[in-house]
């Protein structure tokens, strides 16, 4: 949510008329997509163009959301891929004229977020490439305990912080399942975590290399009613990660330090089409909710009535 000079500006609503209607005024960008075109993501080239205007913008952050998250993983990626284009189209915005310093960096760090997967897959192939060729690799020559020690922090700081959060406040503790099912849906999201984020930086390298071809994304309706999936729907989504998971695996006996460094990567890869089957599974949903885990608020009633739909197409 986004106020502007006292009033609210929220996701896609509109209180705050003159300031938007003078401002916020989005022309075509000159050029071919993904540079060109319609401006996909607009929020903050929107507050961008009212900081320009002269008036203030604040991000507020607030604990309710009325947008459920997607509930499978292709169907994160789908909308992934919305956001990766429209976050990439931002760097063309960043010489706009008069915009604030600040304005610029929020553009950055939105496009940012999708750059780093490719560049992280990458140090990971340079890794490999080294220790095949009888290199001393990056992370037996370079990674030293400060280094991993900000790492681990920068991982599972925020989650420790949520887990503080949740306990300080007594009502907010029994929504999210109590004392036990909050520590149990952190032991069990924390290596799910693991597995899953190899699976996504590749999934948002292959969209990036897609949009950088000029394959255009469109804004269809989300699908946030929760669906079964069976292995032949998720597998053409997935035989790029299995794929490279099987290649990860087979230099194992050649650099097995290296393996052994990257075995979360291969093994997250090699597990991608049954870790999005078990996530978007209704029956496990159902026996986490059972237990107390990855309960929010409000939420586990809706949960156990949701209808089930046809799985999507894979893209």
């Amino acid at each position: 949510m986004v106020w502007v000079g006292g009033d609210l500006l929220g996701h896609n609503a509109l209180i705050r008329i003159e300031a938007f209607a003078s401002s916020c005024g989005l022309p075509d960008l000159p050029g071919r997509a993904p540079f060109g075109g319609v401006i996909m993501s607009h929020d903050m080239v929107e507050a961008a163009l009212l900081r320009r205007r002269g008036w203030r913008v604040h991000m507020l952050m607030t604990e309710e959301t009325f947008e459920e998250y997607p509930p499978t993983l292709i169907d994160a990626a789908v909308r992934d891929r919305r956001w990766a284009q429209g976050n990439i189209q931002h760097l063309s915005l960043l010489g706009a004229s008069g915009f604030h310093w600040v304005s610029r960096l929020q553009l950055l760090m939105g496009a940012s977020a999708f750059i780093t997967s490719p560049v992280w897959l990458l140090m990971i192939a340079t890794s490999v490439v080294q220790a095949l060729i009888g290199e001393r690799n990056i992370v037996e020559a370079q990674t030293s305990l400060q280094v991993l020690a900000v790492t681990l922090l920068l991982l599972f700081g925020p989650k420790l912080l949520s887990v503080i959060w949740a306990f300080s406040n007594a009502e907010r503790r029994a929504g999210f399942g109590g004392r036990r099912g909050i520590v149990r849906s952190v032991l069990i999201d924390v290596p799910f975590s693991m597995l899953s984020a190899p699976v996504i930086a590749l999934t948002q390298t292959i969209d990036l290399v897609g949009i950088l071809m000029g394959r255009k994304s469109g804004w269809a309706p989300q699908n946030r009613d929760a669906h079964e999936l069976s292995l032949s729907d998720v597998m053409p989504r997935y035989r790029w990660h299995v794929g490279v998971g099987v290649a990860l695996l087979l230099v194992t006996p050649f650099a097995p330090v290296t393996a052994a460094w990257l075995a979360p990567v291969t093994l997250g890869l090699l597990l991608s089409p049954f870790l999005t089957m078990l996530t978007a599974s209704e029956k496990a949903g159902r026996w986490a909710l059972s237990h107390g885990m990855f309960v929010e608020p409000g939420e586990h009633v809706s949960v156990l009535s949701r209808p089930s739909l046809p799985a999507p197409t894979a893209l």
